[in-house]
């Protein structure tokens, strides 16, 4: 199995957790009015008294074999679609998967749903048996009526199952679950896709669409997999709950011969609403996974991603490593590029420059970065690309414990530093520090984090220690602060929000950490 086979596959597991748990409710009224049409008069009147009797506790009914349903089909799924359209591109001669048409996908989709559809069929038996027994047992129809009070579990339901019917009678509803899943599946990928290529821009690739229109995709996936095939779903639902003797044509024929063919789609409305949201949820899951983890030498206390987001540093007393990112399919993959302790190309620095303090990236150039270290306040400008350091600046007579640099200007450096000093650094200036100004508070205490604005990036925050507040700093007017923000607590770190430059988070060693206007 590939990597990209296992990435699909847990993709697919934690998509389908977050449909599950938004979904489950109108899954339940929909179970309900697909097996007892004629017990409630509509899709609010079936909510309504499952809420009276049964609470929120009742609308998710049969959650865990739901969810085990769920997360064990699409797992497979998933993994099993991208292999198919791999499979697929390899007869249709695609180069990749991207230039595979939206019939293509349908086949790939019919194709990958075969595999799941014999994980789904056990679970989703139990959850159709859960979310319809208090019906059953007013019909006396299971074993366990006479136990109407005792909590019954999945459990519970399956040992009745295999106490009745045997380990087959888990797989009652096969052959309609597969009627259902393949030719349905076939139209959720195919609906997928071609709604993806409706809504990019041009030279757009489809992964690139962004977090609405692919929630937009899913759900129109969702209404196309269900307009098409609820009257199968219909049937396979009475089918694993009253266990006809009959077979699936006979029994589809009984159906429409006694109530009519619109029976088949009693509950539409709630499956329609459900899936559009829920499956959204799973696409977003799935299009947009955790990034991949790395093993990180050491432990780290920093961690400093670019201004493109494809290359990151770790950093601490024992770790100093450089990562690349890189997005592949619909996966993040990480790799190591660099070990810069562990390198031979830095003979000339001693040993506490490859223990940064702090680590701050160019916001325009995106292969330089600066640190800083734990002993002295020397201050190191790198080129990622060379892997080494093209200048070192001894700027302050402590510790760096901050250091920034500016949001639009490159070529600035804002740093903080334990001997009390923040100072601004001009790398153009052409002298051994190249401070452009410095800043120092009345108290003479040290610099412990500092914070340029985003928004209007004339002016920083700082934290001063043993102080309860705030300065805040002109770059203009740099002999003192153009005014302070008095805070609870002594603060430890402070954040501008990026969007609303009158806002500022901060962070003390007490439990009132608050957000400052």
């Amino acid at each position: 199995m590939n990597s990209d086979a296992i990435i699909d596959f847990f993709s697919g597991i934690s998509g389908a957790a977050v449909s599950v748990y938004v979904g489950q409710p109108l899954d339940t009224i929909k179970t309900k009015l697909q097996t007892f049409p004629n017990r409630y008069k509509n899709f609010f009147d079936c909510g309504k008294q499952i809420f009276q009797q049964d609470g929120m506790r009742g609308l998710y009914a049969g959650t865990l074999p739901s969810l085990l349903a769920n997360t064990a089909e699409n797992g497979i799924l998933f993994m099993a679609y991208g292999q198919c359209q791999n499979f697929i591109a390899f007869l249709r001669n695609r180069p990749d998967n991207d230039q595979l048409t939206t019939v293509d996908n349908m086949a790939a989709g019919s194709l990958a749903a075969a595999f799941s559809s014999v994980a789904l069929c056990p679970t989703e038996l139990v959850k159709c048996r859960i979310q319809t027994l208090k019906e059953m047992q007013t019909m006396n129809s299971l074993s366990m009526e006479s136990q109407m009070t005792k909590k019954v579990s999945p459990i519970d339901i399956t040992r009745d199952i295999i106490r009745k019917e045997g380990f087959r009678g888990l797989f009652r509803g096969l052959t309609t679950t597969l009627a259902r899943e393949c030719p349905g599946y076939g139209c959720f990928f195919g609906g997928y896709e071609l709604s993806r290529s409706i809504l990019i821009h041009e030279n757009q690739k489809k992964g690139d669409i962004g977090f609405i229109k692919t929630w937009i995709s899913g759900g129109m996936a969702g209404i196309c997999f269900w307009l098409i095939m609820f009257p199968i779903d219909a049937i396979k639902s009475r089918i694993q709950v009253f266990k006809p003797t009959v077979t699936f044509p006979k029994y589809t024929l009984q159906i429409i011969r006694n109530e009519g063919f619109l029976a088949l789609y009693t509950g539409l409305l709630p499956t329609l609403i459900r899936t559009f949201v829920a499956t959204g949820a799973l696409f977003i899951t799935y299009e947009h996974p955790v990034i991949s983890s790395y093993s990180v030498l050491g432990g780290a206390s920093i961690l400093a991603l670019n201004c493109t987001d494809n290359l990151l540093i770790t950093a601490g007393h024992q770790n100093f490593q450089l990562f690349s990112i890189k997005q592949i399919d619909h996966s993040t993959q990480v790799s190591m590029l660099c070990d810069f302790r562990a390198t031979q190309q830095q003979p000339a620095l001693p040993r506490h420059a490859l223990q940064p303090k702090d680590v701050s990236w160019n916001r325009r150039y995106e292969h330089k970065f600066a640190t800083t270290n734990s002993t002295i306040g020397c201050l190191y400008i790198w080129d990622a690309t060379r892997l080494s350091v093209t200048d070192q600046l001894p700027v302050h007579n402590g510790i760096i414990n901050r250091i920034q640099f500016h949001p639009t200007n490159p070529d600035l450096l804002l740093t903080a530093s334990q001997d009390g000093y923040g100072k601004l650094i001009d790398l153009r200036i052409d002298n051994t520090e190249r401070v452009a100004k410095s800043f120092r508070h009345s108290s003479a205490e040290a610099f412990r984090d500092i914070d340029i604005n985003p928004s209007a990036t004339d002016k920083f925050a700082a934290v001063i220690s043993d102080q309860h507040s705030v300065p805040i700093w002109d770059f203009r007017l740099h002999h003192q602060p153009v005014y302070s923000v008095s805070t609870r607590d002594r603060v430890s770190y402070i954040l501008w929000n990026p969007h609303e430059p009158s806002w500022l988070a901060t962070g003390g060693i007490g439990s009132h950490d608050r957000t400052i206007r």
